[in-house]
């Protein structure tokens, strides 16, 4: 139990009963949602997670009033064969009224205090979801920034869907026909289920070794898409019966579908399942995270268009680097790096959608 006190703020473990509290004080943080929707939100992420014991939650009170909230998420990864434990920042808020008065300093010292004493070894903080207000305050406690390159998105845009969907002449446009399918001497199935066992036989002969990468077993699959899981596609792509590559996808508007995670054998396969997927599904645009050069390299090549610096710009729109670091207080050059791969290089992770929560 973490029990601290300064300036009459306290700080605590996360307990049940703080629960109907805590959803009070998200609301400030997910404005736009229902009660239900918080509560939902807020089980899937910490209490179903499979990989937490028991929710990663430091609580700042001022007497008996809940005022200060910091939440971490545990994922696996490996590289070559060495697992490692990955712990992500997740929700943080600070109640309107008692801002500015170093809480968010004060729960991220304590938390990270106490993650270095339950994970001491073979772990890493990964924050893939920084904002303009939080990154100062990482870069004060010595988190570092993957090869100082910022994330981006990429789009690509089917012309013909777009204005289909504009007149809203196909009805049934993203009805899934479950049916398989062929297109360049491939086979294609879309389905709603996420086949796991076929998808995980999968990565476990095609993952890069090399590069940190989550362990999608059972109990991510089985977690990570529980959440809106009627948003959710998967295809899967195949040669005379042998398996070479699947992506999953996710419906966020009737314009718009991200792609949340893929593997394929080479990149022509990519290149055509999302072709694919998007004339079939009639989808009007693919989005897709680029954290590294390697995926801007890859989805240039698939047709994606990037984001640009001028129009980042003109639409104002934040967009930040990976942040790292080991949980051990005191750092030197050597603790980035784990067995000699730098952590601190974004070309050593494949990370994506559906490695952020």
């Amino acid at each position: 139990m973490v029990n601290n006190m300064i300036n009459n703020i306290s700080i605590k473990d996360y307990s049940k009963d703080d629960k109907v509290s805590i959803i009070n004080l998200l609301g400030f943080l997910m404005k736009g949602f229902s009660e239900s929707e918080i509560i939902e939100l807020f089980e899937w992420r910490y209490e179903r997670n499979p990989y937490n014991s028991k929710p990663i939650i430091i609580l700042a009170f001022s007497g008996d009033t809940l005022v200060g909230f910091r939440a971490y998420l545990i994922q696996y990864f490996i590289i070559s064969n060495k697992k490692m434990t990955v712990i992500s920042p997740a929700d943080t808020i600070i109640h309107p009224e008692y801002r500015r008065r170093g809480i968010h300093s004060m729960l991220n010292k304590q938390s990270l205090e106490k993650l270095h004493l339950e994970y001491p070894n073979n772990s890493i903080l990964l924050n893939t979801t920084t904002s303009k207000n939080a990154m100062p305050a990482y870069l004060k406690a010595d988190w570092s920034p993957c090869s100082h390159k910022n994330k981006v998105y990429g789009y690509r845009f089917s012309i013909f869907n777009i204005f289909k969907s504009l007149l809203k002449k196909d009805k049934n446009s993203h009805r899934v026909d479950e049916m398989p399918f062929s297109h360049a001497d491939l086979i294609f199935e879309i389905t709603k289920n996420i086949n796991k066992r076929k998808i995980i036989e999968f990565i476990k002969i095609n993952r890069d070794k090399s590069k940190f990468t989550n362990i999608r077993d059972e109990l991510f699959f089985d977690w990570r898409y529980s959440h809106e899981q009627n948003k959710y596609l998967m295809m899967l792509c195949y040669s005379n019966k042998t398996m070479l590559g699947y992506a999953i996808i996710k419906k966020s508007s009737n314009y718009e579908y991200s792609i949340e995670e893929y593997l394929t054998a080479d990149d022509k396969v990519l290149r055509l399942m999302l072709k694919a997927i998007q004339r079939k599904m009639k989808i009007p645009i693919l989005r897709t995270i680029i954290f590294s050069k390697e995926d801007y390299q890859k989805m240039k090549l698939c047709g994606f268009f990037m984001e640009s610096n001028l129009y980042i710009k003109i639409f104002k729109k934040q967009r930040f680097p990976v942040l790292v670091r080991p949980t051990k207080p005191n750092l030197s050059n050597d603790d980035f790096l784990i067995g000699g791969i730098d952590i601190r290089d974004i070309e050593n992770w494949k990370l994506y959608q559906s490695d952020r929560h």
